[in-house]
């Protein structure tokens, strides 16, 4: 297993130097070529400039965390910007891993560092071709909705459900325009009905930018109004559809409309 890893250009992003040194020893016997940075700002600005094969960012750091540098590096131009970025957080609850891969990371390893639990992440999102949660090999799909708890629903079943899919989550209007600006989004799932920005204001915001104006959006309601369903379509959404929202029937109207593209 070692050998598949040797020679791998690395960044470790840590600002704390005990746990850099920690990550170097370890990735240095596997005869890694290892960098480092001590902050998220200095990681991406080294990003820019050199290739790398794989970023370990930690989360909690000054200066710019490693959520917001997972962002940044996503927002690069060129191929810097697909580079697997692996978490190392000391949190191992899944709410904070969910964190991480809507930041745009790749997977999470947990620290204090474990020797297999972070050859096997370098394996599956580095080495291995076509990898499960490699960025580019997957659908990426944004779910706004101002609701917490639709949103936690959504990503316990869709974690579970959907593993062809990037997935990113949303609370309102301008996070998921935040959303769209970081990540290459190939579908938008909406609530329409939100507080001072709904769905219909995110779609006219995506018709008017040339990058967003073709990703097909797909919007929800719970409401029994009539009139939502035509105004959507009117708006430029693909589809309409009422909550609660099946799963399969969703992953299956989105496999249409990407078929049709």
């Amino acid at each position: 297993m070692l050998e598949k890893v040797a020679g791998l250009k690395v960044l470790v992003t840590d600002d704390n130097a005990v746990n850099q040194m920690v990550a170097r020893r370890i990735l240095e016997c596997w005869h890694c070529q290892v960098y480092t940075a001590d902050d998220g700002y200095e990681a991406v600005e080294i990003v820019k400039r050199l290739r790398f094969d794989v970023v370990l960012m930690d989360c909690m750091m000054p200066v710019l965390d490693g959520y917001g540098a997972a962002r940044a590096i996503r927002r690069l131009d060129g191929p810097a910007r697909d580079v697997p970025i692996i978490a190392l957080t000391a949190n191992a609850m899944s709410e904070d891993h969910e964190l991480c891969l809507e930041a745009g990371m790749n997977g999470v390893v947990t620290k204090p560092i474990n020797k297999d639990a972070l050859l096997k992440s370098l394996i599956e999102f580095v080495v291995t071709p076509g990898a499960a949660a490699n960025v580019g090999d997957k659908r990426s799909v944004l779910f706004v909705d101002d609701e917490v708890s639709v949103l936690s629903g959504l990503r316990r079943v869709l974690r579970r459900q959907t593993r062809s899919w990037n997935l990113y989550f949303a609370a309102g209007y301008e996070e998921a325009l935040e959303v769209l600006d970081a990540h290459p989004i190939e579908a938008v799932i909406s609530d329409i009905l939100m507080p001072e920005r709904d769905g219909f204001d995110l779609l006219e915001a995506m018709a008017a930018d040339g990058r967003w104006r073709d990703i097909p959006v797909i919007l929800m309601t719970g409401s029994d109004d009539p009139s939502l369903h035509d105004k959507g379509l009117q708006r430029g959404a693909k589809l309409v559809i009422w909550k609660p929202v099946g799963i399969d029937t969703l992953m299956e109207q989105l496999s249409i409309i990407w078929a049709a593209q």
